[in-house]
């Protein structure tokens, strides 16, 4: 349970580093065109407008956003802008214009991290892939950061945790700009310290934007994509400042052994990945949500005694029901895209494993979590029916004696006194106990019957899904 509550306080940082990280991008982009920067990414991209004036720059295009403050008209400019998004070959998976104007925080991210994968990578990097023969944008860019701070005495294995203490940065641009850098000073310097200089100077000399601060940066696990994002600007401006840049890319040396060694036009390597990106970013939202699903089941599993209580986790469990169902469709677009990916064949050996690899975890895990939400339904149910019996029971006994009593007393003859006030004492006894009883009859009067068990006769499909692509 520790874990879990750790696990989502890290999955909200990373998303709130994201959000400010995007928006920063998109308002560089909008401020080259004098448009009014955004705020807040969730909400400022519902209506569309702001999402077409960066495309309109993008794609150095007329754009007409549509006028109208009523959703019909920010769902035809979120739909506008998908289509100009599809014409461009930026792919997108699970993403619709509801969940934008709906303002979906990990589907908008998901829609501006596919945005900025395809606009970023662009000249150099485009040409860096192609040469060196890879369709994988992260590996390309790995391999370069590592060639050009070769001798820094830095170790970059990821786009995470290798960048946190700031040496890596420092000693990238040192190596195009060692006019920027005092290295040896950058050395002795606080983490914070050498960020705080890198990304001012990168400001000043490079013309980057400060999309990133030193705490986002500075921690055990920063976001993968935030600093992933700032090295693809590094990297078209320090490429500039080195004309060798193409005689190095040979001797870029790559963690597969398994290149893919086929000539293939460019537009192809960079569709791909942009392809296997939006893949990669539709796969974690919903292994997230899967991940928060098995949490939420596991803290439900005791039922409590009384029939309100067991009541209320039935109808909570029948929403459950209900989201699970919503999700089972984007869990089976992201396995249809990844077996269309294999069947395409542009992937390398190494790539096509891992796309396998995970198309039979997300299907295992779904197929787990839906057999545990059905069992736990049946448990619920069988709990709230056994409850229910017992109370109808109970009722239909005091229902019985009850009947008795109003006979006995209806039978009475006796006029006298103390007959007539011992009476009117059983009557006001029985006053009170039909008013207690009444508590238990209202109780019972909205029984709860068995719901719908076929709720997922179509999740077989995803089955049949990873058989038939024979992963």
């Amino acid at each position: 349970m520790i874990m879990a509550t750790v696990d989502n306080i890290l999955v909200d940082e990373r998303e709130d580093v994201q959000k400010k990280t995007f928006t920063k991008w998109i308002n560089s982009q909008l401020s080259k065109e004098n448009h009014e920067v955004i705020s807040d990414l969730f909400l400022d991209l519902q209506n569309g407008t702001k999402l077409l004036y960066l495309l309109e720059i993008l794609t150095n295009t007329q754009i007409k956003p549509e006028k109208g403050c009523m959703r019909v008209h920010h769902l035809n400019n979120v739909n506008k802008a998908l289509q100009i998004l599809d014409q461009n070959n930026v792919k997108l998976v699970n993403i619709s214009s509801n969940d934008i104007v709906d303002g979906s925080p990990k589907l908008i991210l998901g829609l501006v991290w596919s945005i900025i994968l395809h606009w970023q990578v662009d000249f150099h990097l485009k040409e860096l892939m192609l040469e060196s023969q890879q369709t994988n944008l992260e590996k390309t860019l790995l391999a370069w950061c590592r060639k050009n701070t070769e001798g820094y005495g830095v170790d970059i294995k990821n786009f995470t945790s290798s960048w946190s203490d700031g040496l890596a940065f420092n000693a990238l641009i040192h190596k195009f700009r060692p006019d920027l850098v005092d290295y040896d000073s950058v050395l002795k310097q606080h983490p914070n310290a050498r960020l705080e200089n890198i990304f001012a100077a990168s400001y000043s000399h490079l013309n980057i934007e400060r999309l990133l601060d030193p705490e986002d940066v500075n921690t055990s696990v920063p976001d993968k994509k935030s600093v992933m994002m700032y090295v693809m600007c590094l990297f078209q401006r320090l490429s500039q400042y080195s004309d060798d840049i193409g005689a190095s890319k040979s001797e870029l040396q790559f963690d597969d052994t398994s290149k893919n060694t086929d000539e293939r036009p460019l537009s192809m390597l960079t569709n791909i990945s942009v392809e296997l990106g939006g893949y990669q970013t539709a796969l974690e939202e919903v292994l997230t949500w899967l991940l928060e699903a098995e949490d939420r089941l596991h803290q439900s599993e005791k039922l409590p005694e009384e029939l309100e209580g067991v009541r209320e986790i039935f109808h909570l469990h029948e929403k459950f029901l209900i989201e699970l169902r919503h999700h089972q469709e984007g869990v089976g677009v992201v396995l249809e895209e990844g077996a269309k990916m294999l069947a395409d064949g542009g992937l390398t050996e190494e790539e096509e494993e891992e796309v396998r690899i995970q198309m039979k975890l997300l299907n295992s895990r779904w197929e787990k979590l839906r057999i545990t939400a059905m069992e736990r339904q049946t448990k619920i149910h069988e709990c709230l029916m056994g409850i229910q019996q017992k109370q109808l029971d109970e009722l239909r006994l005091w229902l019985t004696q009850t009947e008795d009593r109003i006979s006995r007393l209806s039978q009475s003859a006796k006029m006298d006194v103390d007959s007539l006030r011992s009476q009117l004492e059983e009557h006001s006894a029985l006053r009170a106990d039909l008013r207690k009883q009444q508590l238990s009859v209202d109780s019972l009067s909205n029984l709860v019957v068995v719901i719908d068990e076929n709720t997922f006769t179509d999740s077989g499909k995803l089955i049949i899904l990873i058989n038939n692509y024979n992963i």
